[in-house]
């Protein structure tokens, strides 16, 4: 079934936030509504995403398909591709980065001459590498549906695309 064929990136909503990156262009409202009969413990496992993993390959992993990426991404109501756990030293990286925007956003506001003391640079350091951290184990358990249901979850969203039903008006058995 090709349903889900990667056709969910949107470009007409997005913002440059810097000269290397786009903001979210993900739209949620292209991503297929999982009727609710499929959050049940009848079809729902939980898999430990480890660091540096892609939707991609953990779809092809569970239901030996790649393109079918996106319904993790609904499944697990995730708003960026990008959202799944990194390693450490990416981590890291970002800290350095906001690290690197607090001192140049604050330069422009501190009286010239004003230098940050050690403690306070620490601070916001260990601050910024604890909001990181949250951050990357928001989706380290993420759900999917087991293989052996994906056919119907497919077969489901084939009729709610095709006659524009809403979840409601499918007959669950």
């Amino acid at each position: 079934m090709e349903y889900m064929k990667n056709q969910y990136y949107v470009f007409d909503d997005y913002e440059w936030t810097s000269e290397y990156s786009v903001k979210n262009f993900t739209r949620l409202d292209n991503l297929p509504k999982i009727p609710e009969k499929y959050f049940t413990s009848d079809y729902i496992q939980t898999y430990q995403v480890p660091d540096d993993s892609r939707l991609e390959l953990i779809a092809f992993k569970l239901w030996g398909d790649s393109n079918y990426w996106d319904i993790l991404m609904a499944l697990n109501k995730m708003t960026k591709f990008n959202q799944l756990p990194k390693n450490h030293d990416i981590i890291l990286e970002n800290v350095q980065k906001k690290m690197d925007d607090f001192v140049s956003r604050t330069e422009k506001i501190t009286p010239k001459g004003f230098v940050y003391t050690t403690e306070i640079l620490e601070e916001k350091r260990a601050r910024f590498l604890e909001e990181e951290e949250t951050i990357n184990e928001e989706f380290r358990n993420i759900i999917y549906i087991e293989k052996s249901n994906i056919s119907d979850l497919l077969a489901d969203l084939l009729i709610i695309k095709d006659k524009g039903l809403s979840e409601s008006n499918l007959l669950v058995f």
